[in-house]
């Protein structure tokens, strides 16, 4: 084991049914992934063990599993029966920590909660609450939190926490199931751009001014939609960020939007004023 005073590795002796975390863990992530990492070894003695048992009838190396802080882990059994041990343990950790029904009804609660207390009309408004009060009170991480959200069909956590081209991408909703698993409203400004040139239609869209690439979505050009902030850049709306779906081009993660989303989408009309 690595020494942090000497720098080097020493022996150590590590009793049966101990668990050894690396306390950068601490530095690296955060109190929520330390608790996850816990949960997540806790699920391999309980679950994996027997595995062990099994495999020291032929091979005297069997001793161990090694969870690394990057992902993946290591052990002296089959490497396919050792891939299968961390994907089951790492499904049902956040089931552990996040059991199904308490979870749902904590979020519904904090919905409710933080919609009355910021007068929010949409709850995209407050998801980012809802999930930093999830964070605290199931002891996860915001990125923990937010996944088990979505999984229990919580749209509005899909569109949180959204970090691209090195900044902070504001909430956004849209409607439930108008996203399939491998699409995206949020792009990054290389994705748009190999997006615009693969695409023809999404091509003539922007040419003609129709839709703009407004804060890593491609949107409808109309002051419903886009606005000009205090420093004059564009930036898009309350209204917008709310209906992603109305205005926005779902593309696929690395791959061209589909035409037909596009065919669905408003096309201009007169009532509308471009903002230029």
């Amino acid at each position: 084991m690595f020494d942090v005073r000497t720098g080097t590795a020493m022996p150590v002796h590590v009793d049966a049914r101990t668990i050894v975390v690396d306390p950068t863990m601490y530095l690296l992530r955060n109190y929520g992934s330390v608790n996850n990492t816990i949960v997540h070894e806790c699920v391999h003695w309980i679950k994996h063990r027997k595995v062990f048992e099994l495999e020291k009838l032929y091979n005297d190396q069997a001793s161990s599993i090694t969870c690394e802080v990057v992902g993946g882990a290591k052990a002296n059994v089959d490497q396919s029966a050792t891939e299968q041990m961390e994907r089951q343990a790492n499904q049902l950790t956040p089931r552990i920590q996040m059991p199904a029904e308490p979870f749902k009804a904590k979020a519904k609660e904090y919905i409710i909660k933080f919609m009355r207390e910021t007068n929010a009309r949409h709850e995209n408004e407050v998801m980012e609450k809802v999930i930093v009060a999830l964070e605290t009170g199931f002891g996860v991480s915001k990125q923990a939190a937010k996944i088990r959200l979505v999984e229990l069909g919580f749209d509005e956590a899909i569109g949180t926490f959204t970090y691209l081209d090195g900044h902070y991408v504001k909430p956004h909703g849209f409607r439930k199931g108008i996203l399939k698993v491998n699409q995206t409203f949020s792009l990054n400004a290389q994705d748009a751009a190999i997006q615009r040139l693969v695409n023809p239609e999404l091509r003539r869209l922007t040419e003609s001014g129709d839709y703009l690439f407004v804060d890593n979505h491609y949107v409808y050009n109309a002051p419903l939609y886009v606005r000009k902030d205090e420093n004059g850049r564009l930036d898009l709306t309350d209204y917008a960020r709310s209906h992603m779906d109305g205005l926005h081009i779902p593309a696929r993660f690395g791959f061209a939007a589909h035409t037909t989303h596009l065919a669905r989408l408003p096309v201009p009309q007169s009532r509308y004023r471009r903002v230029s």
